[in-house]
Formats: structure tokens, C-alpha cells, sequence
């Protein structure tokens, strides 16, 4: 992921003051009100990884993979542009499952390698990626202990989140 120090530093010289700085799927995790919890936002380029316990986030942790390497697989497996990848792979989902699921197994690896020995007992997909279908079945089989969720909008769950988590430090922020 992205310094978070390098967004503070572009907002702060366009004279935009910085009230708080959080991740994806600490976003999420607030939002929701997870408690004994891990959260997976595959995003465009990252996908990020939460554990809450006892409603606090615990542990945070992003990996360099996501939403657009689904895209240079597709992209690949097609012989097409990524940009037409990008398109296709919004309207064909089932067809694309075959091409993908390797990418998605490694996500899946991934977030085991986080979550091992967590204690946690749910498993929440958030992000647009994991609205290919497969992914929620794929988690599912990948985390057989764990009650998997997949919100029914989980492409909008994260920009929600964080202007919820927005307006909340603002209206702390400028009380009266």
C-alpha cells in the first residue's frame, strides 16, 4: 500500500487540514462493528486485511494484490487490452472464473497467512473484486472454521465506510 504519510503531505500542501488517517479495512471494521473478526478488502491494486477484537482493530496488514491483477490475468488468458479486460471482466463473470481463480486462490493464501492463529471467528469480503463469482465460495472453502460474509453491496461497502468514518471524526472534531 501507499505511505499513508505521502496522502498527508499532498492533502496538507493543497492546505487541506488532516483529521485522522485510516485504512481500508479498519474502515470497514468500524462500520460494521466487528467484533472477533477479520475483514478482507480486495481492492483495486491492494487487498487489505483486518483483525478486531473486542471491537479494536488488532492487527492491519496490505499486500500488492488485487482487483487489477485479476484484469493482467484476464487480460493475458484473452489476448486483450488490459483496459477491455477491465471491462469484460464486469460483464462475464462466471465465464471469467476459470482464468481467475488462480489469483483469487493467491488472495486467498495470502489472508491465511494473516489471519493463522488470529482466534477469529468471522471472515467479511468487502471491495468490488469479491463480487466475481466464486470468491465468497472459494473463502468459504479456503476458511471452512470460519462464518464467511459477503455483503450483498460490497463494492460500495469501503468508500461508505470511509466517509462514515469521515463524518464521525469531523462531528467530534467541530462539536460545539
Amino acid at each position: 500500500g501507499t505511505d499513508p504519510r505521502i496522502s498527508i503531505n499532498v492533502l496538507e500542501s493543497a492546505g487541506l487540514e488532516v483529521s485522522h488517517v485510516l485504512d481500508e479495512p479498519t474502515a470497514v471494521a468500524d462500520l460494521l462493528q466487528l467484533d472477533n473478526a477479520g475483514v478482507v478488502d480486495i481492492g483495486g491494486g491492494t487487498t487489505g486485511i483486518a483483525i478486531v477484537k473486542k471491537g479494536k482493530v488488532t492487527y492491519s496488514a496490505d499486500e500488492a494484490t488485487g482487483g487489477h491483477h485479476i484484469s493482467l490475468t484476464l487480460a493475458g488468458n484473452r489476448r486483450i487490452s488490459l483496459e477491455e479486460a477491465e471491462q469484460y471482466k464486469r460483464g462475464h463473470g462466471d465465464e471469467i472464473w476459470p482464468a481467475v481463480k488462480p489469483v483469487y486462490e493467491k488472495m486467498a493464501d495470502i489472508v491465511a497467512r494473516h489471519i493463522e492463529g488470529q482466534g477469529i471467528t468471522d471472515l467479511w469480503l468487502a471491495g468490488g473484486s469479491c463480487m466475481q463469482p466464486g470468491v465468497a465460495a472459494l473463502f468459504c472453502k479456503q476458511f471452512p472454521a470460519l462464518q464467511v460474509h459477503l455483503p450483498q453491496h460490497s463494492l460500495f461497502m469501503t468508500p461508505l465506510a470511509i466517509a462514515s468514518s469521515g463524518r464521525e471524526k469531523a462531528e467530534g472534531l467541530y462539536a460545539k
